[in-house]
Order: structure tokens, then C-alpha cells, then sequence
């Protein structure tokens, strides 16, 4: 299985979709800065990866807790409960051919009955 897309989105709009393609895909940073010192950081690598995980059954808290201080980032946690924000991750069992079996992950960061965690 080869993942295809990781979608965010909250009720019926996206928010960020990003598409896979076979081989390397890189996550490049295209901000122009007054440097080159000034970029490359906090554009999301590391949240893509942490996403791709929670969908495949990682831990929520991997989302809104720094990993330096181990502490809430309460602002990300309300955000993504606030907008119920659903995280869809779509596998393909071959890139290259178009009719190839699919199997759709997705899951959001609410509590109790209106959690979803639908495969």
C-alpha cells in the first residue's frame, strides 16, 4: 500500500490536502524570508508525519503537545475540537494505475460519542 492523500478538513471545507506521488515526496518550504537562515522552519513536517501516524492509529496527543516542553498547546487542542477538524489519510495499492483498490482512514479529535474513527 502506497499512501495517496492526506486531507484536513473541517465540515465540508478543506483546510490542506496533500497529494503523494510514487518515489521521494519532499515537504519544501516556499516562503520567501528576508534570509535563508529565516526558513525551513514550522512549515509542517513534522505535523504531516505526526498526522499520517494518528490516522493509522497513533495517539491524539502527539497533535497539540509540545515535544519540548510536554506540555498542551491549549490553542491547537480547542482549535481542532472548535472546527472538529477531521484528519482523512487515503491508501492505494498502486499509484501508477487508476482503478486500484483504495482504503480510506478517518478520524477527528472529539470526545466520547462524536469521536469517528472510520476505516
Amino acid at each position: 500500500m502506497y499512501l495517496k492523500e492526506l486531507v484536513i478538513s473541517s465540515h465540508s471545507e478543506i483546510i490542506r490536502k496533500i497529494d503523494f506521488n510514487l518515489g521521494a515526496n519532499l515537504i519544501i518550504d516556499e516562503t520567501i524570508g528576508k534570509s535563508d537562515v529565516e526558513t525551513g522552519n514550522n512549515i509542517g513536517k513534522t505535523t504531516v508525519l505526526a498526522l499520517i501516524d494518528y490516522c493509522l492509529g497513533g495517539d491524539s496527543e502527539q497533535i497539540y503537545i509540545d515535544p519540548e516542553t510536554k506540555k498542551e498547546v491549549e490553542f491547537v487542542k480547542s482549535y481542532l475540537i472548535r472546527r472538529e477538524v477531521s484528519i482523512t489519510l487515503t491508501l492505494i495499492e498502486n499509484l501508477e494505475e487508476k482503478d486500484s483498490k483504495e482504503i480510506i482512514i478517518k478520524r477527528n479529535f472529539l470526545q466520547r460519542n462524536k469521536k469517528s474513527y472510520v476505516y
